[in-house]
């Protein structure tokens, strides 16, 4: 079995499951996930997990993630994107650079967001584009993100601004480019979207699926080190490979990587006062 992750530059105009599938042709390995799906008009970072690389799932998509976007205002669409049929159109006001910036600056922090109707997320069953696409009424509901860092990048003095946030899971951009358009008194859609990193992981060291080769695999291990571990022995060696609780005096942490000295065994979780219990295996 293939095991690591890899940093794959998606194209645009294909879903990140198509990405995923030209990958686990030219590996031969049928075990495969992705962190962060990409929306078929965006671009960009996109982080394939392989073989028992798919362990760690749960803890790469807490990472943040960093975009550069471009809003085209006066026109909004049903999708949030420029792949949308065009629903409301709304004159510009006249607009300056500090303008744009003092209205960007305003959505730092934590807040609530709606997620877009034509998302992935999944409402009954299915998926809420689908229900979309087929007119049904129904309602996402908020969920709480965080913008990191915002800033204008680009405004071409008419209708299109160009920005870059660091926003927290499951923030939706289109969502937030509705938002930013109508604080500037108007409507507005996403016509590009490019994703450039996911937490420390930068596009310029990915590569396109259609290049993908074996060597450019990391391992779990090099995936996992930014999040705080402790090596076990003995007892709490013993212990680790089963999967049972640890008391680690000492630590804190919500979350530790168990190792010894052959890598990661498990992610724990801190249950009480230095008691750790296992929230994944990744042997």
């Amino acid at each position: 079995m293939i095991t690591g992750a890899l940093l794959i530059n998606k194209e645009k105009g294909r879903t990140s499951r198509q990405e995923v599938n030209t990958i686990s042709r030219l590996l031969n390995e049928k075990k495969m996930g992705h962190i962060g799906t990409l929306d078929p008009f965006a671009e960009g970072l996109l982080i394939v997990l392989c073989g028992r690389a798919t362990k760690i799932s749960p803890f790469i998509e807490q990472l943040d993630k960093t975009y550069l976007a471009k809003l085209k205002l006066g026109q909004k669409t049903d999708t949030g994107d420029l792949e949308g049929n065009v629903i409301e159109e709304k004159e510009i006001p006249l607009l300056e650079r500090h303008q744009i910036n003092e209205i960007l600056q305003q959505f730092l922090g934590k807040s609530l967001q709606t997620p877009p109707k034509y998302s992935a997320l999944k409402v009954n069953g299915e998926r809420a584009y689908a229900l979309a696409r087929k007119n049904v009424d129904f309602e996402l509901k908020q969920r709480e993100i965080e913008v990191f860092e915002i800033g204008l990048v680009n405004f071409n003095g008419l209708d299109e601004i160009t920005f870059i946030c660091r926003v927290s899971k499951g923030t939706y951009v289109r969502a937030l480019a509705e938002d930013i358009a109508n604080r500037l008194g108007t409507v507005g859609h996403l016509i590009e979207l490019t994703r450039v990193k996911i937490g420390k992981y930068s596009i310029e060291n990915s590569v396109r699926a259609v290049d993908v080769k074996e060597e450019n695999l990391i391992s779990v291990d090099k995936m996992l080190e930014d999040f705080p571990s402790v090596l076990v022995e003995g007892d709490n060696l013993k212990k680790a490979l089963n999967g049972a609780c640890l008391s680690l005096k000492g630590h804190s942490d919500r979350l530790l990587v168990i190792k010894d000295n052959d890598g990661p065994i498990a992610m724990y979780e801190l249950d009480h006062q230095s008691v750790y219990h296992c929230l994944r295996g990744l042997r």
